[in-house]
């Protein structure tokens, strides 16, 4: 939700730039725009790939062990 959230923001304001001040003013402020949204989106995407890979320890660390438990004696 972040995400999406920042991105249609962040694209609002670009539009609005472009609108409301000269080309020359609006392409730095436009670039500026576009950097905070792209932060968002890699650290959101980090984020979810850091709590999924936590899940996944978790579950591995808690869930029973496939290997044989008892010793045969050959």
């Amino acid at each position: 939700m972040l995400a999406i959230a920042s991105q249609m923001a962040g694209f609002i304001i670009i539009v609005a730039l472009q609108t409301l001040l000269p080309l020359s003013q609006a392409r730095p402020l436009q670039a500026a725009v576009l950097i905070v949204m792209l932060t968002i989106a890699v650290s959101v995407a980090l984020m979810r790939r850091y709590r999924r890979n936590r899940r996944w320890r978790d579950r591995m660390r808690h869930a029973p062990s496939g290997r044989a438990t008892k010793e045969t004696d050959d």
